[in-house]
């Protein structure tokens, strides 16, 4: 059974629950006219005849037969083709949740707007041609059709709407037309069964996570009329294992290639001056990366469980390695740092299990917390005259470091710094040591000896710092409680010792 939609009903639609066929003859296809009808299978648009227009063409028609002496046949039917009108937009909604809608037949000319959630989980749809004249596809307007196999974007659009084809888990290829300058946030989202896509020349913008999970895409090339690229583009594809990226682009906005598990190798541009936080996080297979001189800060996470990631060279202009920045890269046996380095924030090349050794340039500060934590393999560092604050747990539980010294510039050893270093057999403090937390050296070897002041320790004399060792060097004390919980959940006594 089919129901036409017409002018005169478009304000009260009310039509019968066996409808299969959804005849459309008006300007606007109202919003959520059909929606959630779920025995509608068909909607074809077809021509009509504007009511301001009805009038106008029967005068027409009066006129030139009150002057011919016969009626010309179908008269009326010629001027009224003659000024036919075809549906301009589709509301929001319109046809939302027509989950058995197999076929659509869009009026060709006219139609240029498809409004937010048009098409919305029609999940029987497996086709459908958009026609020249659209200009906007709305929010999510044919997201969840998860029949839809291919569909073509005409040249007339300009910019592909936030989510307009999320979650079309069956769409496997898309032509995007060269008018194209945006592609919206979430655009193709979870399009799992994607394997390829061309970007014109014509884009400068593809939104955050307009790619993301879609996880049969094996490559792609990003154009140089790229400038953005959001956040977690293309996160989760991952079959991924290559991506050109133009010199255009300059920042690797956060969680841009997030869990790109196939990824094995990416050289970054010129251009680019920051990669953003965890930007490469849990792509496991990448091997290498080359990073371009221009590059000022990796922000936190950025290569986090890049677990065979082996070597990294960190350019001259980098000033700062972000929190967990290189964190639970378990490959990594060699980092080049620069000397432009300032601060390694907390845990940020925490359970590099198969680092061996590293030298921190002159320049840096500050280890942060737990920077090294779990650097299991770790035998050797060097430590530069700069340093004066060694963090929390900096050290923690790297069990193969045997020895160290600090420089003579350190002033601060914090909580944990070195606790449970089970090989350490040898340390020098500084002269220019004035603070150091408590537990700062538990877990150590029995036999850890401690050059402080030209006197020497063993680990049970350093157990409260304010005895032997303080004495020795003839300084006073200023003990502070800086209580902590265990992890029974109890109160834990813990205390920084100052000398003065």
């Amino acid at each position: 059974m089919s129901y036409t939609l017409t002018q005169d009903n478009m304000g009260n639609i009310n039509y019968p629950d066996n409808t299969t066929t959804v005849i459309v003859k008006t300007h606007v296809v109202p919003p959520r006219s059909f929606q959630d009808d779920t025995n509608l299978t068909t909607v074809i648009f077809k021509p009509y005849i504007p009511v301001w227009d009805r009038s106008s063409i029967e005068a027409a028609v009066e006129a030139i037969e009150n002057r011919m002496d016969r009626l010309i046949p179908g008269l009326y039917e010629q001027l009224a083709e003659f000024r036919a009108e075809y549906t301009a937009a589709i509301g929001d909604a319109a046809f939302r949740g027509c989950s058995s809608l197999t076929s659509i037949t869009l009026p060709p000319h006219s139609l240029t707007t498809i409004g937010r959630d048009a098409f919305f989980n029609c999940s029987s749809l497996t086709s459908i041609t958009l026609p020249d004249s659209l200009t906007t596809i709305g929010r999510a307007a044919f997201a969840e059709c998860s029949s839809l196999t291919s569909i073509t974007l005409p040249n007339s659009l300009t910019t592909v709407g936030a989510f307009a084809f999320a979650e079309c888990s069956s769409l496997t290829s898309i032509t995007l037309p060269d008018s194209l300058t945006e592609i919206g946030e979430s655009a193709f989202l979870g399009c799992s069964s994607l394997t390829s896509i061309t970007l014109p020349d014509s884009v400068t913008t593809i939104g955050g996570l307009a790619f993301s999970q879609c996880s049969s895409l094996t490559s792609i090339t990003v154009p140089d009329s790229v400038t953005t690229v959001g956040a977690f583009a293309f996160s989760g594809c991952t079959s991924l294992t290559a991506i050109t990226l133009p010199d255009s682009l300059t920042t690797i906005e956060a969680g841009t290639f997030h869990e790109c598990t196939s990824l094995t190798s990416i050289t970054l541009p010129d251009s680019v001056t920051t990669i953003g936080r965890v930007a490469f996080l849990g792509c496991s297979s990448l091997t290498s990366i080359t990073l371009p001189d221009s590059l000022t800060r990796i922000g936190a996470g950025t290569f986090q469980e890049c677990s065979s990631l082996t070597s990294i060279t960190l350019p001259d202009s980098v000033t700062t390695v972000g929190a967990f920045a290189f964190r639970g890269c378990t490959s990594l046996t060699a980092i080049t740092l620069p000397d432009s380095l300032t601060t390694i924030q907390e845990y940020a090349f925490h359970e590099c299990s198969s680092l061996t050794s590293i030298t921190l340039p002159d320049s840096v500060t500050t280890i942060g917390v737990g920077a090294f934590d779990g650097c299991s393999s770790l035998t050797s560092i060097t430590l530069p005259d700069s340093l004066t604050t060694i963090g929390v747990g900096a050290f923690h539980e790297c069990s193969s470091l045997t020895s160290i010294t600090l420089p003579d510039s350190v002033t601060t050893i914090q909580h944990y710094a070195f606790y449970q270093c089970s090989s350490l057999t040898s340390i020098t403090l500084p002269d220019s040591l004035r603070t150091i937390g408590s537990d700062a050296f538990e877990g150590c070897s029995a036999n850890l000896l401690i050059v402080w002041c030209n006197q020497y320790f063993n680990l049970e004399e350093v157990d409260v710092l304010q005895n032997e060792l303080v004495r020795g060097c003839n300084r006073n004390v200023k003990r502070k409680r800086d209580d902590d919980d265990d992890e029974a959940g109890g109160a834990k006594k813990r205390f920084t010792y100052t000398f003065l």
